[in-house]
């Protein structure tokens, strides 16, 4: 049975792990009006003096994104919103997203039959062309005017404002779970110490010492981070990546975030 952990670093610093009370998994962290919330197997948990406590607990786990100030998850039949007490949800929008992304671009949501909404501040959500996808969209990301999509094929999409298109991957590509894009470039990354970049040329594998998998990419102090089984990594230049050496148990880490002056880094512990 795997317990919750997050470890805090900071340059030239110690890691530190810092306890997480009824958590379970750390898959996600992030900062909702100035506090370090994060997405757990058994909820959402809040930072409280050093100690990562329960304060939502839900049933199943559920996709999220905030922009600082709005935390919405993905609840089958449409979208909740985070109450400022940081411990209640309540309904929030009609959108039936099974993926959902925030940057500071705008939101980003897709749904069932590849419905794809967005929507940019406090507009209202407005959908628009279909992802012709027969999987369900897993992961979304936006990247200046161009948005990226990655079903539960593995198979990737993009839309530079019209339609949506699905592009090749390199032969022998394993199975994908995470997506990130910047307005020049986008990474894709899974099992096998897969990640795949796209420049001009379109989608490129890059050159890993792992087999661990990848499920979920960051933007942390300056540096692009991918993590999963394989543990954190980053790089400065979006190409070489760098594996961050973490004392203690086995398990794996999930998730990076900069906040309160260190990277968090979010995951389980066997």
């Amino acid at each position: 049975m795997s317990r919750g952990r997050v470890v805090r670093t900071a340059w030239g610093s110690p890691n530190q792990d810092e306890p997480c009370e009824g958590t379970g998994s750390v898959w996600a962290i992030d900062t909702w009006r100035g506090r370090l919330v994060a997405r757990c197997m058994k909820g959402l948990a809040t930072r409280q003096a050093g100690t990562w406590r329960l304060t939502v607990p839900l049933s199943r786990p559920q996709t999220w994104a905030t922009d600082g100030q709005e935390l919405l998850l993905c609840q089958g039949d449409g979208l909740a919103k985070l109450e400022d007490d940081g411990t209640t949800l309540v309904a929030a929008y009609p959108i039936p997203a099974t993926a959902l992304h925030c940057s500071g671009q705008g939101w980003l949501a897709a749904g069932k039959g590849g419905a794809f909404w967005a929507r940019t501040g406090i507009a209202p959500w407005t959908e628009y062309a279909r992802i012709h996808s027969d999987a369900s969209i897993m992961e979304l990301a936006l990247g200046g005017s161009v948005a990226y999509a990655l079903d539960g094929k593995s198979q990737l999409w993009r839309n530079d404002g019209g339609d949506w298109v699905q592009e090749p991957k390199p032969p022998g590509t394993p199975m994908l779970f995470c997506l990130h894009a910047t307005a020049d470039r986008a990474w894709a990354a899974g099992d096998d110490g897969c990640i795949l970049m796209r420049g001009l040329n379109g989608w490129q594998r890059l050159a890993l010492d792992t087999t661990g998998g990848f499920s979920n990419f960051a933007f942390a102090a300056g540096y692009l981070w991918a993590c999963g089984s394989a543990g954190a990594w980053y790089s400065a230049d979006g190409l070489t990546f760098q594996q961050v050496p973490i004392e203690g148990p086995r398990g794996n880490i999930y998730c990076a975030h900069e906040g309160d002056g260190a990277v968090f880094l979010g995951g389980d512990i066997f």
